[in-house]
């Protein structure tokens, strides 16, 4: 069985494909939630291509992303994507009930990153709706270090060195 991290008001462990459409589609189908996607709707054939993906993305890289649950219920995905070449993207996407979480969960993966899984950094993507998020990551030491474009959206960068100078 694969390790599931349990913290104070969460949980995250992998996906299991073909049970986990539903309970991630609930989450994330919310149109308030994909506005802050890079995406115009999200189905549940989509889920079922994140699940995929995420699992795909363990077998490759060793580290990838999760189910995030609260009280058993997936409320979330969350976790790291390669984003290019060796940068690895912190993601986390949310239903609207959990977005209070986003500030523990950046602060476990960062833990993660750095001491379970050895990442030398991290990358994030935030679309700029997302400026309520601008105060975390910068707080968190990561730096904005420019802007990105993605399915005609914009997105401001940020990084974060795991590794001590």
């Amino acid at each position: 069985m694969d390790k599931v991290f349990k913290f104070n008001s969460f949980s995250l462990r992998k996906f299991i494909k073909n049970k986990d459409v539903e309970g991630l589609y609930q989450a994330l189908g919310q149109a308030e939630v994909v506005r802050h996607m890079a995406s115009h709707g999200i189905s549940k054939a989509d889920c079922g291509a994140i699940i995929t993906e995420s699992l795909k993305h363990w077998e490759e890289y060793k580290v990838g992303s999760w189910a995030v649950e609260r009280n058993d219920v997936i409320v979330g995905w969350a976790g790291f994507k390669v984003w290019q070449k060796d940068e690895f993207e912190l993601l986390i996407v949310l239903g609207t009930d959990s977005w209070g979480l986003g500030k523990k969960i950046y602060s476990a993966l960062i833990a993660l990153a750095k001491d379970e899984f050895k990442l030398k950094s991290l990358t994030i993507v935030l679309p700029d709706t997302r400026k309520s998020y601008l105060y975390i990551v910068k707080k968190a030491g990561f730096k904005h270090i420019g802007n990105e474009s993605f399915n005609g959206e914009s997105f401001q960068k940020f990084t974060l060195s795991l590794t001590s100078a």
